[in-house]
């Protein structure tokens, strides 16, 4: 990373960049994740067979991540009190996803809780903490105290799966809420969707390349830190369908619905610009903030 904020492992100063992320990859996938551009992982994945049985350890999956050279974020493991810091590639400690939702019995103080005797065991850790983003976004929502649960906080707002096919911004106006909810938060990321899944009865498909790369730039342009693929088909249960770890569309003689294929490009670029997306920056508020930005990026391509 060419720049660090506050609170961000000293030891991964020099080693990483802008995050571009995959949430919960199996452990077969890494080196096809790492080949799209990504270079760290969030939230660690079981593999759990029919009957809810983990397939694959905790163990397991990080060693396999740092041997692939990715970092990773996911919750503490049964022995993290024994030297928490040591993992150099472990560089965040993950809340449950969503605690939020309403079937999640959400409270705030759990998390507070859950974040304050992590951070008694590991004070120089981070802790990730993702958010529901259509619940961020509603009128009168207060994430005030939520926030306290992580020193990086994420939303996830996928508007082409949830049907809001020409309003991408519910992304941006996302890490825009959390930002003033914080107070400054010091660091954020962004999930957005790369698959094709119905997440709901209403949609009728899932995000074009464009949309995607629309999406990815939006959450970079008001704030974002890193940016996390959800690559995973969940069909509504009233639509039907299966469950597939990866969704990604990559058909060659389509580059309007090749994803695999745009993600790629997107993420090389993300990371050439490094040294600009990690400086000092709050969101794009102005046309003048926008020009000054896109002057230095190309987002055409």
């Amino acid at each position: 990373m060419q720049r660090c904020e506050r609170g961000f492992p000293r030891r991964c100063r020099a080693t990483i960049s802008f995050r571009s992320a995959c949430t919960r990859s199996r452990r077969g996938s890494f080196d096809k994740w790492k080949a799209r551009g990504i270079n760290t992982l969030f939230q660690y994945e079981a593999e759990n067979n029919s009957q809810g049985v983990p397939q694959v350890s905790i163990q397991q999956w990080s060693q396999a991540a740092a041997s692939k050279r990715l970092y990773y974020v996911r919750q503490p493991s049964a022995n993290h009190r024994r030297r928490p810091s040591r993992k150099k590639n472990l560089i965040a400690w993950a809340q449950k996803d969503e605690p939020d939702l309403s079937n999640h019995s959400p409270n705030p103080a759990t998390n507070i809780d859950i974040y304050q005797n992590w951070k008694a065991i590991g004070p120089k850790k981070p802790v990730w903490i993702n958010f529901a983003g259509p619940n961020i976004t509603v009128n009168g929502a207060d994430y005030t105290q939520w926030v306290k649960g992580g020193d990086w906080v994420a939303s996830d707002w996928y508007p082409i799966n949830w049907a809001r096919y020409n309003n991408i911004a519910f992304t941006g106006q996302a890490v825009d809420k959390l930002r003033s909810d914080a107070k400054g938060a010091p660091r954020s990321t962004s999930r957005t969707s790369s698959a094709p899944g119905k997440n709901s009865p209403t949609a009728k498909r899932g995000p074009t390349a464009s949309e995607m790369r629309g999406t990815i730039w939006h959450a970079i342009m008001h704030g974002a830190n890193g940016i996390i693929y959800f690559p995973q088909v969940v069909p509504d249960k009233t639509i039907g369908g299966s469950f597939s770890y990866d969704g990604v569309p990559a058909d060659p003689t389509n580059p309007r619905i090749n994803l695999v294929a745009e993600m790629t490009t997107q993420n090389a670029r993300i990371q050439s610009f490094g040294r600009v997306l990690n400086s000092t920056r709050g969101p794009i508020d102005s046309a003048a903030d926008l020009d000054q930005l896109v002057g230095r990026i190309d987002l055409a391509g």
